[in-house]
């Protein structure tokens, strides 16, 4: 069962429709399961540059023969307050009135390409089911209001009698999702999204300091520990990054706006960034001080001294005039 058509990829060249359903689910060994959603325009996955075709709801498991891999986000990445991808259908269903339909899918996390505080990609996925609302907001509780709100006014063909509540539940929502909750709960995995979100930070207030551009800074944050075995010791873990984000050259370089020269200075700062003290590249000394800025998540206090940029030596400092 497949559902192909062209569309213009990110280099502007004609290419197949990436996207392929099957009749039948993907087998999946039950510890490696994670559910994810996501959301359809209607009939038509949302994204004009990223698979735009009619999703075909007959279909048990879809697959991207592509760089380009098939979107979704889970429950985490909405509880931080920082995914994008549930809101957005909201807002521009508002914007443009139109329908939209969250999915249930279910993916094997060793098929999953990249990670971040908004989003999840992966190559393949059982699709599960079409959410109804009650499982939605079942699922997403605390977004209840919004999404009853929105609910209301499809229903009603987004009369502008129903319009007001709906931008006022939004907007609230969205007030709510900026309070992100703590990210130094004793739950959170040492090396996981909470860890990619605080290095992000640090890495953008260092950019800014220094008046150097920030592009590489985001797709280190979640990348350079992606490929980690444990959350001990793993000596491999930022070589094994450098031959992910190869891997995934095309898919990295589109996806985060890069160049080529900033595609290798993100391997470089992914392979060095636990065994190099600094390089001669800003930006790279800037991701590494990034990630070592949040040492104190694991008790450690960065040392001043072993700090790649001048900035972040200062941070150190402060951190340690502190006590970490």
């Amino acid at each position: 069962m497949q559902n192909r058509f062209e569309y213009d990829d990110p280099y502007n060249n004609r290419v197949e429709n990436p996207l392929e359903f099957f009749a039948e689910p993907f087998e999946i060994k039950p510890e490696n399961r994670l559910t994810v959603y996501r959301y359809n325009n209607d009939q038509h996955t949302p994204f004009v540059h990223v698979n735009q075709s009619k999703w075909n709801y007959e279909a048990k498991a879809v697959r991207s023969n592509s760089h380009l891999g098939v979107y979704g986000f889970t429950n985490e990445q909405v509880r931080l307050g920082r995914c994008d991808y549930f809101f957005n259908p909201f807002s521009d269903g508002l914007n443009c009135r139109f329908s939209f339909q969250f999915l249930q899918l279910e993916v094997d996390k060793n098929n999953i390409f990249h990670t971040d505080d908004m989003e999840v990609v992966f190559t393949e996925a059982n699709f599960i089911k079409v959410l109804t609302l009650p499982e939605l907001k079942a699922i997403f509780p605390q977004y209840e209001a919004m999404i009853v709100a929105y609910c209301i006014a499809a229903s009603n063909n987004f009369q502008d009698q129903f319009m007001d509540k709906a931008h006022r539940e939004y907007e609230a929502a969205r007030r709510m999702a900026g309070i992100v909750p703590s990210m130094h709960n004793e739950n959170n995995e040492i090396h996981g999204i909470t860890h990619g979100i605080r290095v992000e930070r640090n890495g953008n207030a260092i950019c800014q300091m220094l008046g150097i551009d920030s592009r590489v800074i985001r797709p280190f944050a979640y990348f350079h520990d992606f490929c980690r075995e444990n959350d001990g010791h793993d000596p491999e873990h930022g070589l094994r990054a450098a031959k992910h984000i190869e891997k995934h050259y095309d898919f990295v370089k589109y996806h985060f706006s890069l160049s080529d020269t900033e595609m290798k200075l993100l391997m470089f700062a992914c392979e060095n960034h636990t065994d190099m003290i600094r390089s001669d590249f800003e930006i790279v000394n800037a991701c590494f001080d990034a990630d070592r800025l949040d040492l104190p998540r694991v008790g450690t206090t960065p040392d001043p001294n072993y700090m790649a940029t001048t900035i972040g030596g200062l941070y150190a400092m402060a951190l340690q005039r502190q006590g970490g």
